[in-house]
């Protein structure tokens, strides 16, 4: 690493050439500049590229170019990015990597091992320092897909519990969080959809089917006190997504639904609300005062930032302050590509472009506020 990378500058992950470049984000330029050794600086869905700013400094999640997914790690003193310990997990694909707040990294296996009720994955941890992973045992009757943190709750895993068929025999699963149970015994389920009816009619159609919104399992989530931000994905291609909102101190939840798009990046979530992106430009916003997603639409803003090009797609976002910063690229290209960074207030009013690649073969893969 050039220089290291202190204070909260926002920073962005790049690909250049075969290169995997990771920088902070000042003033139209790239700044603390590093090349991170062994990773795929190529998109591998479904093993995005990511960049967690944490207690203890900086992670970025990506793939290697063997195929597997380590995390590079750098401490807050601005030392060099290193690869964590191999992986325990004896799956053929890599699995899931997430860092958590105190900068605990969580491996979800990829491998679906079987149960009297359907299929479980592992899930292992390591904690800052540390150089052997530890199993982390959930009970078989919980899928879990993720993991996140919050300043109350240092681990949460994302998920969903499994229950005996119905009378059709297909399996059944609820989205629910699990965090430790205080004494250390155990878990504890958050059942974000169990208080009663949301704000919105609960049966949904997919593909001809009908889906309650109160089935599936959370895909990821982000929380604060007691404001959480879920989502589930649904359809042969995983192309409908749901996007939960809930408020426990107040015992209401309510979701919004997205139809072949999806969430760009990870949603944020302040004591106030919930603000969250779609690939399409949506922006999409849950507040504590209304229990209620609201929506506005970015595309016309976006697009004239790309003189030109049909549409804008979204591939990620942050939130630093009272603004938010866009991962953008025009639409059609598959995958899609994102070659500028755009900075705009939350309400999504207008847009200033914050970084240009310029260039065809460097390309925007992850912001970090």
């Amino acid at each position: 690493m050039t220089e290291p990378m202190r204070g909260a500058a926002p920073a962005v992950a790049l690909r250049e050439g075969d290169d995997l470049v990771v920088a902070e984000l000042r003033a139209g330029g790239l700044h603390r500049q590093s090349r991170l050794p062994g990773c795929q600086a190529r998109e591998l869905r479904p093993y995005p590229v990511r960049i967690v700013r944490h207690d203890r400094g900086v992670s970025v999640v990506a793939a290697s170019v063997d195929g597997g997914a380590p995390v590079h790690v750098a401490d807050g003193a601005g030392g060099e990015f290193s690869t964590l310990p191999a992986s325990p997990a004896t799956d053929p694909q890599p699995g899931q990597y997430h860092v958590l707040r105190d900068g605990t990294t969580v491996l979800i296996g990829a491998e679906h091992r079987p149960t009297p009720l359907g299929t479980v994955r592992s899930v292992h941890r390591l904690p800052w320092g540390a150089t052997a992973w530890e199993e982390v045992p959930v009970p078989e009757h919980y899928l879990v897909l993720g993991a996140t943190g919050t300043p109350r709750e240092p681990l949460v895993l994302t998920g969903g519990r499994l229950e005996p068929p119905d009378r059709s025999g297909e399996p059944r699963r609820r989205p629910v969080l699990l965090t430790p149970a205080p004494a250390g015994d155990g878990w504890r389920e958050l059942d974000l959809t169990g208080w009663g009816r949301p704000s919105v009619g609960l049966g949904l159609r997919f593909g001809g089917a009908m889906v309650d919104a109160r089935t599936g399992a959370f895909a990821t989530a982000a929380g604060t006190g007691d404001l959480w931000c879920a989502l589930t994905e649904f359809g042969e291609w995983w192309e409908h997504t749901l996007l939960y909102g809930a408020d426990a101190a107040a015992r209401s939840w309510s979701f919004h639904r997205l139809s072949h798009d999806s969430v760009a990046g990870r949603p944020s979530v302040t004591a106030d609300g919930v603000t969250a992106v779609s690939a399409a430009g949506l922006l999409l916003r849950y507040t504590r005062k209304s229990h209620r997603w609201t929506s506005a639409d970015l595309r016309p803003v976006l697009r004239g930032l790309l003189p030109g090009a049909a549409g804008a797609v979204v591939t990620d976002m942050a939130v630093t302050g009272d603004r938010m910063l866009l991962a953008v690229g025009p639409s059609g290209g598959e995958p899609p590509r994102a070659g500028l960074v755009c900075s705009l207030p939350l309400d999504g009013t207008a847009a200033e472009t914050v970084y240009d690649a310029a260039d065809p073969d460097r390309e925007v893969l992850a912001l970090m506020a």
